[in-house]
């Protein structure tokens, strides 16, 4: 487990890529061909979903929940990678 005064920095780092992932995925819509974007935009908006949500567990003493939003977040993010490769 992490020490207390920790977690105010995993806090950080979460929203600090959370924003960068925001404005990389408006960057790469602009490359995606115009039959990919209505996946595109479903895939990345429930990676958005699921970030926000990742946030909004770790700050609560939820750990189940935090680790299901954790999962989510990544399956989204391969699944982002793959439609784009």
């Amino acid at each position: 487990m992490l020490e207390a005064m920790s977690w105010r920095y995993v806090l950080f780092y979460i929203r600090l890529k959370a924003a960068y992932l925001s404005q990389d995925m408006k960057n790469a819509m602009s490359m995606v061909p115009e039959s990919k974007r209505k996946s595109y935009l479903k895939t990345a908006n429930e990676l958005v979903d699921n970030m926000y949500e990742f946030d909004y567990y770790v700050r609560t003493p939820k750990i189940y929940e935090s680790y299901v939003y954790y999962e989510k977040t990544l399956k989204s993010i391969d699944d982002l990678v793959a439609l784009l490769a």
